[in-house]
């Protein structure tokens, strides 16, 4: 954490109503980032990080710790999150343990930066993260997006820390299975266009769905 930013956090810690704007200014698209990736309702996600932020406003003169502010806002975020999730919602997520996966897969992989560039494929692979369990969707989006460690993500979502790991990995599997299937069954070739690290086109992806 910056300077500036723990000056903030202990300024709004002491009531000044700036300090608190400046926070909402710069953690704004990160908390709704990880609202819409949990509740993929934009409604949703808009609701979850109003509320956020009004618990970090009537919380944070309690916040001992402003090293820890990070962990704390997502932390907040990620239960307003689930809890616009209806328990008996029509389309749950299935398959939220650790199944098998191919431990050769690469933590990084590289994919064509048509990915970023062409809308139609943008678009395939947000709808296959989005098919993603929720607390995969959850671990992925705060290690790539976010720059958590396992441990850190572990805090906020109450899971072990192995647990994380194994969620990003199969997490990772899934998506470059299913792109190269895709690939195939469209006789898509991508010989000429550069390859970036997935982790950039994830990134690159989350941001461009920032709030405005």
């Amino acid at each position: 954490m910056n300077s500036y930013i723990y000056s903030l956090i202990l300024k709004a810690k002491e009531g000044d109503a700036k300090a608190f704007e400046q926070l909402y200014i710069k953690y704004k698209d990160r908390v709704y980032a990880l609202a819409l990736t949990t509740t993929k309702s934009v409604g949703k996600a808009e609701e979850a990080t109003r509320q956020t932020f009004i618990q970090v406003y009537h919380q944070i003169s309690s916040l001992q710790d402003a090293n820890v502010f990070d962990i704390w806002i997502l932390y907040i975020a990620l239960n307003e999150s689930n809890a616009l999730i209806p328990s008996n919602s029509p389309y749950p997520d299935k398959g939220e343990r650790a199944g098998l996966y191919d431990e050769g897969v690469e933590d990084d992989f590289l994919l064509p930066r048509d990915y970023i560039e062409r809308d139609d494929l943008s678009y395939r692979l947000r709808m296959i993260l989005d098919g993603l369990p929720k607390i995969r969707r959850q671990a992925l989006l705060l290690s790539l997006y976010h720059k958590l460690s396992p441990a850190e993500i572990a805090q906020i979502t109450n899971c072990a820390e192995n647990e994380v790991i194994l969620q990003i990995r199969h997490a990772k599997y899934h998506i470059k299975t299913e792109l190269e299937d895709r690939e195939h069954e469209t006789g898509e070739h991508f010989i000429r266009s550069a390859r970036i690290p997935f982790d950039n086109v994830y990134s690159y992806l989350i941001h461009s769905r920032g709030l405005s």
